[in-house]
């Protein structure tokens, strides 16, 4: 499998368009203001697309590295943009994505077939229903965690499927962000996450993401939660030696 560049995965859906591999129903979904993908059909949008939302993708693979963590799963994939790319970084690592949206997920499909990924399956599931005998090493979800009621039976899931040393992180939108318009995170559910975790044995930091944090990636623009529109929450289970 030919190694893929983020920007290979964010914006193949303007050639695969254009290629007319996609129908009517799938065309609409995708062009819907809840992804990502219509920025990627403008000359200056797609560069916020690729230096905000590629970032943070791209910086799951120093995750998986670290650690050697071979089974990802993404929490409301959507049409799968996490999934293949880091299933793309690494034959030897086993990526799954779930999601409601059986458009979406007929979209991921075509994704990944396009790009020859093979290491990657998508399944049309709600994560609260969702029964696997597998755990996950990684665990991820962006802009789709916060949207999951009731977040504790969400939270519970997430650590049923946390392998020994899994990591969750979550990117969901800041609620600490100035001008925040969205509701679904409060920063009582922020630190709600962040208690649930802790009580359950894990190492919990915070990080604060925008477009500035992704061209220009200082240290100390990831900690100012004011100014960045996106919170991520690092959840890692801590080692136990007993």
């Amino acid at each position: 499998m030919p190694e893929k560049c983020i920007n290979d995965i964010l914006l193949d859906v303007r050639e695969m368009s254009n290629e007319k591999l996609f129908n009517l129903r799938e065309i609409d979904a995708l062009m819907s203001p809840y992804l990502f993908h219509w920025l990627a059909f403008k000359p200056l949008k797609k560069y916020y697309l690729l230096n905000h939302y590629g970032s943070l993708i791209d910086s799951l693979v120093t995750y998986l590295n670290m650690n050697n963590q071979s089974s990802f799963l993404e929490i409301g994939c959507g049409t799968g943009s996490a999934s293949l790319y880091l299933a793309s970084q690494n034959d030897r690592l086993h990526s799954t994505g779930i999601d409601l949206n059986s458009t979406r997920i007929d979209i991921a499909n075509k994704r990944k077939n396009w790009h020859d990924i093979k290491n990657c399956s998508f399944i049309i599931e709600n994560l609260l229903d969702f029964k696997t005998e597998n755990k996950f090493d990684l665990i991820y979800s962006l802009a789709a965690f916060e949207l999951i009621k009731p977040q504790e039976a969400a939270l519970e899931k997430l650590n049923s499927l946390a392998g020994v040393e899994g990591t969750v992180i979550l990117d969901m939108a800041n609620p600490y962000y100035f001008n925040n318009s969205r509701n679904q995170l409060k920063q009582d559910d922020v630190q709600k996450i962040e208690g649930f975790f802790q009580s359950n044995g894990y190492d919990i930091f915070k990080e604060f993401h925008s477009i500035t944090t992704g061209l220009i990636p200082l240290k100390y623009l990831k900690q100012n939660p004011s100014i960045n529109t996106t919170i991520r929450i690092v959840a890692k289970k801590k080692l136990n030696l007993n």
